[in-house]
């Protein structure tokens, strides 16, 4: 049983690349931002040699939204309250034999949000808008071992959405699919390992995808569909024999159809977002990876994962940006424990170019970025089923300006203090 809770209040970048004469940036601040999580997880056996797993979960989450009207932030011009509850469950039914190993997996989850906006200017309250989301799979898992150094593992799943609320809107229809993916693993020795796979799976929209306007900022597409995507990759992997190195590569090819984008629409002389799907996209990329362990003391890991991805042609002949999609990210950490008390945590990440989208339709490209995290642990107190450990935090040591989105950049340099327990 786990509870992750967050009591928090928020900035965020007022879109700086856009001149308020000419444009429309927004004002935003989160006075109040809660999230919870209470998460139990169980498992049993249920006779017959077959075991039960379960996970059931539950969130909380509330968030005030605050817009203003310039960058003083005095004059308060609207405002979003919102609420959001999401109960989960998973239950995986497995049967494990001499040469096939079945599994059987349900998933649900149900998903509603309470929103009411407020407009200051008009002294307007908007009424309650309630929307709500349940997303079901059923499916089957099976590894069979075809010969005592390889494995084929195949899944087959079926998957429905529905929205039975939605905020006084048109109702969306359900969605479904059916997934399927298949692998299989080698080991030709032993220091070595090769798996394949080949999978079909698709992603729903979720209720903001479907129904988010964030304050003004969107318009609702009502015929937006679900993406499709099929995913083949081979991994290549080796392990020392003692452990102390794993190495890692991975190629892989991607092809979506239906890929969500945004685009710009102008409704009344303003320019507003709109989430809409694209005929579809290719792609395919390689991440890599290096684990060593150099002795009980020092840890290194280098990840890095490259991938090129287009936008399939439209009707009319164009062919869109993928936006937001960084051509290169790698990541370097080490973690040292340079004395019987003492640990440290540090963590270099590095993200290439992506490209984004002016208000007036310009293709940008966002700079590269390079964060640096640390985190250094001292030892409190150590018994025999766990430690206590206190910490000093440093994000974005290098107080380095980092651009997910257009006008939007991450925190700044960040410091944070804390405790932390660990079962042993």
């Amino acid at each position: 049983l786990s509870l992750f809770s967050v009591a928090a209040e928020r900035g965020i970048a007022s879109q700086g690349h856009i001149d308020p004469e000419s444009g429309s940036p927004r004002y935003w601040r989160y006075p109040r931002w809660r999230f919870d999580q209470l998460t139990l997880n169980s498992a049993a056996n249920v006779g017959a040699g077959m075991g039960l797993r379960s996970t059931v979960w539950f969130q909380h989450f509330e968030q005030t939204i605050d817009q203003y009207t310039d960058d003083s932030y005095t004059v308060l011009e609207s405002s979003e309250d919102d609420k959001d509850k999401t109960l989960g469950l998973r239950l995986v039914l497995e049967r494990p034999q001499d040469r096939v190993d079945l599994r059987l997996i349900g998933n649900a989850q149900v998903t509603t949000h309470d929103q009411v906006d407020t407009d200051y200017v008009a002294g307007i309250r908007g009424p309650l808008q309630s929307y709500r989301q349940d997303i079901f799979s059923l499916g089957a898992e099976a590894d069979t071992a075809i010969h005592e150094k390889m494995t084929l593992s195949t899944a087959l799943s079926y998957d429905l959405a529905t929205t039975p609320e939605t905020g006084g809107r048109d109702p969306q229809d359900d969605l479904s699919d059916w997934a399927a993916s298949m692998a299989l693993r080698w080991n030709p020795v032993d220091a070595w390992q090769i798996t394949g796979s080949l999978g079909q799976r698709t992603r729903f929209p979720s209720l903001r995808e479907l129904y988010g306007v964030a304050l003004g900022q969107f318009v609702v597409n009502p015929v937006l569909r679900p993406e499709t995507a099929l995913l083949g990759d081979v991994t290549f992997e080796r392990n020392s024999r003692g452990g102390e190195l794993r190495l890692r590569v991975t190629p892989w090819t991607l092809h979506i159809d239906d890929t969500l984008s945004q685009r710009f629409v102008t409704i009344d002389g303003v320019r507003l977002r709109q989430r809409y799907n694209l005929q579809g996209s290719d792609g395919y990329g390689l991440e890599a990876g290096v684990d060593w362990f150099i002795d009980d003391r020092l840890e290194l890991r280098l990840h890095g994962n490259w991938q090129k991805l287009e936008a399939r042609v439209e009707d009319d002949g164009t062919r869109p940006e993928l936006l937001l999609r960084p051509e290169f990210q790698a990541s370097f950490i080490v973690d040292w424990m340079f004395s019987e008390n003492w640990d440290l945590y540090l963590e270099v990440r590095h993200m290439g170019t992506a490209l984004d989208e002016e208000e007036d339709g310009t293709i940008v490209e966002l700079p590269t970025s390079t964060e640096m995290n640390m985190r250094l642990f001292r030892l409190l107190q150590q018994g025999a089923v766990g430690r206590w450990r206190a910490y000093v935090g440093i994000e974005n040591a290098s107080d380095e300006i980092i651009l997910p989105q257009l006008g939007l950049p991450q925190p700044g340099r960040t410091v944070s203090l804390g405790v932390t327990f660990e079962r042993i």
